[in-house]
């Protein structure tokens, strides 16, 4: 009896846990549909209704520029008939108002006013048109009116681009607010999956091998999507920050620079959250992979340092760099920037970030690994003077999304993932990540970077840079492929800046037939565009005679591992992830524009 008892125990305990595997397997489906849908409910108003309202209320704003210019040519050549240019313009002004009311009913109040207050315009400057058409001499008796017509124009101009602004930051913080909803779908998602996972080896090895195969399929679907967030959020960011680059090189005031900074900053805010939860993607789906080039250990410390001079100005904060002698500033080792640069910015992020005052020291060291000459453990230690860390609160930076203070006070913020992708880096590159608190002092905060690499013989080669007065401007002809138009603006105002002549293409197929036609000096070009991408592109022109050679440099807003590699294979000579500055653009054109012979 006893026996038999305990066998029905068994089996009531088998069943509890296939239906806890059943229940959880129903609760994750229904909850990643659920996420899904929503998810494909936001990725679609942000596709199909705010991004082309967005475009649509640029075309307003480029009609009503044309209405004045074809207005102003047909007075200048007192032709009445040009007068019928400004007619298809308003013409295609009511078109555009149509299609952002059919988008979007609740604009139809806005838009309503916006076509009456045009209408008033046009109106009244055709009027004036047709007076000045036909009485040319008397143009001092319509001055008011002028006036009068401009204000007009200025304040329809100065709505249309207010509704503009509110619309491209209504489009961001949807952007953000979906892109919260995955990281706490991933979480909730990971221990939902965490439970379904062990009732169902407990109950059966054929389902595990099952739910493995749809978290596969769910991981690739994650990486689609975060490849497509990723081009979608720097797509926009490219455009900002280099309107307001190129906004810093008129002329402004004291408030308007300080606000055009505050901008940069915020601007740079989303970019690094945007790479660090790219890399956090890669890091959570084992897809790391570390490469393995000719870097300058030196030159990353310094251009890490570079980010953090002014925070470190503003709070008093001394930096000394220290080097044992077998590692000095000339070394260059076998390793990948990309990630040591990321997690040096962490790390020097985070002591500057908590530091008030002091010194931050960073030692460099190397020591053989287990005797082979071939084989380096380089040695990065990063020491500051911040308040430290409570002993038993250590290991917990190294969760995700863990934060020491997560209080809605906090002093600072985060979304704290830094650690955690810079142990996983340090991993990859069989190395490791300690953190402690300083010894015989009374705060601060030691965190060691370490990483196994090869010492090569190759030292830093120091380039003489030449002025860009040595280049002949007037015969450099760039091609700019780009079909966003808010990026091909920003490009085209980047290399009209340098003092080159420019052109432009919306899509490779476009490009192709510009290339066919006539030389082009350098070619910038985006990858994801219609009609034909740039990778296509770049391959038909170099089977042209005009395209052989010519460097093509990618410029685009796929960031995710391997992107780079896939340009440069597809033929293009280098590699620019947006946003880019006029600087890095400056900087990479003329290692073409140097060698070439004009």
């Amino acid at each position: 009896m006893k026996s038999y008892s305990q066998n029905v125990k068994i089996r009531i305990f088998i069943m509890l846990i296939a239906l806890l595997g059943g229940i959880s397997f129903l609760g994750y489906v229904v909850f990643n549909s659920s996420v899904a849908n929503e998810n494909e409910k936001r990725i679609d108003e942000l596709q199909n209704i705010k991004t082309p309202i967005i475009e649509t209320l640029s075309l307003l704003k480029r009609d009503t520029e044309r209405v004045q210019q074809a207005f102003t040519t047909a007075i200048v050549f007192e032709n009445e008939f040009l007068l019928d240019e400004a007619e298809e313009f308003s013409n295609s002004f009511s078109r555009n108002i149509y299609v952002i009311t059919s988008l979007d009913q609740s604009t139809q109040p806005l838009a309503n006013q916006l076509q009456r207050d045009f209408s008033r315009y046009y109106k009244a400057s055709k009027a004036i048109a047709l007076q000045l058409i036909e009485f040319p001499d008397q143009s001092r008796t319509h001055e008011k009116q002028i006036y009068h017509v401009n204000q007009m124009r200025n304040l329809l101009v100065n709505k249309i681009n207010s509704i503009l602004d509110q619309r491209k930051q209504d489009f961001i913080s949807s952007l953000a607010h979906t892109q919260s909803e995955i990281v706490s779908a991933n979480e909730i998602g990971a221990w939902l999956g965490a439970l379904l996972i062990l009732g169902l080896i407990i109950l059966s090895w054929g389902i595990s091998v099952t739910v493995i195969k749809a978290v596969n399929r769910s991981n690739q679907l994650k990486e689609v999507f975060m490849n497509t967030m990723s081009h979608e959020l720097r797509t926009p960011i490219n455009g900002i920050s280099g309107a307001l680059s190129l906004l810093e090189t008129t002329q402004l005031s004291d408030e308007q620079i300080e606000l055009i900074e505050a901008c940069k900053i915020s601007e740079q805010s989303i970019t690094t959250s945007v790479d660090d939860i790219l890399e956090f993607s890669g890091m959570v789906s084992g897809t790391i992979k570390i490469a393995q080039h000719p870097v300058s250990v030196y030159n990353i410390i310094c251009n890490t340092i570079n980010l953090f001079n002014l925070d470190m100005e503003t709070k008093g904060i001394t930096l000394n760099i220290n080097y044992d002698k077998s590692f000095g500033p000339q070394t260059m080792i076998l390793g990948d920037e990309q990630r040591l640069s990321h997690a040096l910015r962490h790390i020097m992020g985070n002591a500057v970030k908590f530091s008030n005052s002091g010194e931050i020291n960073i030692d460099i060291s190397s020591k053989m690994h287990n005797g082979n000459i071939e084989k380096n453990i380089i040695t990065i230690c990063v020491i500051d003077e911040g308040p430290g860390i409570e002993k038993e609160k250590i290991n917990s930076v190294f969760e995700p999304f863990h934060q020491l203070d997560g209080s809605f006070s906090r002093q600072h913020q985060g979304i704290g993932i830094g650690i955690p992708m810079v142990n996983s880096i340090a991993k990859a590159m069989n190395g490791s990540l300690t953190i402690r608190n300083r010894k015989r002092k009374e705060s601060g905060l030691e965190v060691t970077f370490s990483f196994t690499a090869q010492i090569t013989k190759q030292s830093i080669i120091e380039i003489p840079v030449k002025s860009h007065t040595s280049i002949p401007n007037a015969d450099i002809n760039v091609l700019v492929v780009e079909d966003n138009e808010v990026n091909q603006l920003v490009l085209k105002s980047f290399i009209k800046k340098m003092g080159f002549r420019c052109q432009s293409a919306f899509n490779g197929e476009e490009a192709v037939e510009r290339v066919t036609k006539q030389t082009f000096t350098i070619i910038l070009m985006d990858c994801q565009m219609p009609v034909m991408n740039g990778f296509d592109a770049t391959r038909e022109i170099r089977r042209l005679p005009n395209g052989k050679n010519v460097p093509i440099i990618a410029v685009t807003a796929n960031a995710m591992e391997g992107d780079r590699e896939r340009c440069l294979n597809a033929g293009m000579n280098d590699y620019l992830k947006k946003p880019i500055s006029m600087n890095q653009l400056k900087t990479t054109m003329n290692k073409f524009l140097l060698n070439t012979d004009t």
